[in-house]
């Protein structure tokens, strides 16, 4: 539950006890270089603030320097004591770090470009509840990043890498229609790799407050994509709910979702939980209960009116979309095909339009009024 310290790999320099050494690490160097400009400087309080700011700073200084007063100065020697515990595998020493709890928050979510909007207020009261759930020390809070939110301190880290070694990490987008950077960022913060909004990743707006939502609109951008997805859901009582699988989307009278299903309710209060087999979908099968629903929180009805705006993240490479597409126009295809071939007996009894209708195909409802003007 420790950091995990970076395997020291610079050189050894002379102590003031005899023929004792230690290993400077040349990270540790070269990061103090860039921030007083050699090793025979020191690093100030301001020199800090002017590269990270403020908020950072403090708790930089305060970390580094054992908290020494903001006017002291800092020296090489006194400075490799912490800083190569920054460079570790582990963010652990950054919770201990950059405490208090809300300032952590403040602090992580700007450095991910996600700071904090107006109406935040509400989430982050409620994020900061669920990270202090288990005690409000800098372990309980450890324990619970690790378990729950595993990246929450990635980008902190990375923009102090950034400026101490001249790393450079990809910028990453945390825009939603409905969820707010903030959000967007825990959300994206807390899911497995397997659900990482890429380049190649693609976003559809399937619903929204104007636009009104549909099941098949619903089924043309989510069902038959092969690839973890992310759906987002803002209902008409204003809870919102952000729904990550890595299974197809289908029909079925059978729930289902891998081990790595998750469900985060957003607002009015902040949940998450994973299950597999814990998503209901069914909107063509007759013989079952109609919505779509995850366990026993999230329920959609069967004709999702009560959906305000929705959109979905497909997060498997391009590939997925284009054969989701492929796939589409064939089931397009053959719907056409169907429609113009007249099937023996009432079709609307027939196990052959059930199995179709399963696989999303639509059929016309001319055959059965000739059924009905043949009775007459």
């Amino acid at each position: 539950m420790g950091n995990a310290e970076a395997k020291p790999t610079g050189r050894h320099k002379g102590s003031k006890h005899g023929n004792v050494t230690e290993t400077v690490d040349k990270r540790v160097e070269q990061a103090f270089v860039r921030l007083a400009g050699s090793t025979s400087n020191s690093l100030t309080f301001g020199d800090l603030k002017g590269i990270f700011g403020e908020s950072v700073a403090e708790s930089l200084w305060n970390f580094l320097s054992d908290s020494k007063p903001y006017d002291a100065k800092l020296s090489f020697q006194e400075f490799s004591q912490h800083a190569v515990s920054l460079m570790g595998t582990s963010t652990d020493v950054y919770i201990m770090a950059f405490q208090p709890l809300l300032h952590l928050i403040k602090v992580c979510s700007e450095a991910a470009g996600a700071g904090a909007v107006a109406g935040d207020e509400q989430f982050i009261a409620n994020l900061a509840k669920e990270m202090s759930a288990s005690g409000s020390n800098a372990h309980a809070i450890i324990t619970w990043k690790n378990a729950i939110c595993p990246k929450f301190c990635h980008a902190l880290q990375e923009r102090i890498l950034q400026e101490c070694l001249g790393l450079n990490f990809p910028v990453t987008d945390y825009s939603s229609d409905i969820l707010t950077p903030i959000q967007m960022w825990y959300v994206r913060c807390s899911l497995p790799s397997k659900y990482s909004v890429t380049g190649t990743s693609t976003k559809v707006n399937i619903a929204t407050a104007t636009q009104g939502i549909s099941v098949n609109r619903f089924e043309a951008n989510v069902f038959d994509y092969r690839g973890p997805t992310v759906t987002i859901f803002q209902l008409t009582d204003k809870s919102i709910f952000v729904l990550a699988t890595e299974e197809t989307w289908r029909h079925g009278s059978s729930r289902f979702g891998g081990p790595d299903t998750m469900l985060f309710q957003i607002a009015p209060k902040l949940e998450r939980r994973e299950s597999s087999s814990s998503i209901y979908c069914n909107f063509k099968i007759r013989s079952a209960a109609f919505g779509l629903s995850f366990e026993d929180v999230l329920k959609i009805n069967k004709d999702m009116d009560n959906v305000e705006a929705a959109e979905v993240w497909g997060c498997a490479s391009s590939n997925a979309l284009e054969d989701q597409q492929k796939l589409r126009a064939w089931q397009n295809k053959q719907a056409e095909k169907h429609k113009k071939v007249p099937l023996p007996g009432n079709w609307d009894d027939n196990p052959d339009k059930t199995l179709l209708e399963m696989a999303g195909f639509q059929f016309s409802d001319e055959k059965r009024r000739m059924e009905l003007d043949a009775r007459q």
